[in-house]
């Protein structure tokens, strides 16, 4: 029968808060994963709120964001970054991520629409 792959998609504040545990074992396991990081730079689900990715700190003073690249390369894994503001380049990546064996991250970044900030993607 066709291979079924798993898909994940998960949000970057989400990704830094709980999703980042999980990374040892998925690159130990093998598994047939795609995950999709959405890399919007701010927690917008709950408010706008800063998380380790964001470029400023609570009281809005700038500061290096961590890497989401950094700390997906640094636990074992070669992320492809993309930009849903090209949707063929998004499509071509998706669609070799879930052709491919074991674990294929993508990090779609692109700024949120409500909680404007630098276009990581450009």
């Amino acid at each position: 029968g066709a291979r079924q792959r798993v898909v994940c998609l998960i949000g970057d504040s989400s990704f830094f808060h709980s999703g980042i545990n999980a990374l040892p074992s998925l690159v130990q396991s093998g598994a047939d994963l795609t995950v999709v990081i959405l890399d919007n730079g701010v927690t917008a689900l709950t408010g706008g709120q800063v998380h380790p990715g964001t470029s400023h700190d609570e009281r809005g003073s700038a500061r290096p964001g961590e890497s989401i690249e950094a700390v997906l390369r640094a636990a074992g894994v070669d992320p492809q970054v993309v930009s849903p503001n090209r949707p063929e380049e998004m499509r071509s990546a998706l669609d070799g991520a879930l052709a491919g064996r074991g674990l294929n991250v993508l990090v779609a970044q692109v700024p949120c629409v409500r909680y404007i900030q630098e276009d990581k993607s450009a």
